[in-house]
């Protein structure tokens, strides 16, 4: 479950950024711990090495995981925001 944090907890950060946040938070460990490694530039193959799984496991689990947080978003802003 997604635990959405008051603006006034994060400084005034928007709305997108706090429910993005709170989607990666909901995360397991090991994807969170990839997908931050993918944001911050590395390689697949030292994903792998880090992770100690293959770099086509990396590359399946960033995909899986985008599509899991684009998911995961739409539904909690649309919820938010009500259907237009």
């Amino acid at each position: 479950m997604i635990e959405v944090l008051n603006t006034s907890e994060q400084g005034g950060a928007d709305d997108d950024f706090l429910l993005l946040t709170n989607c990666l938070r909901a995360l397991k460990e090991i994807d969170r711990a990839l997908f931050l490694l993918h944001l911050e530039g590395l390689s697949t193959k030292d994903i792998a090495d880090i992770i100690n799984i293959s770099p086509t496991n990396v590359t399946t689990k960033i995909s899986r995981i985008k599509k899991k947080l684009k998911i995961q978003f739409h539904h909690h802003k649309n919820k938010k925001n009500g259907p237009n």
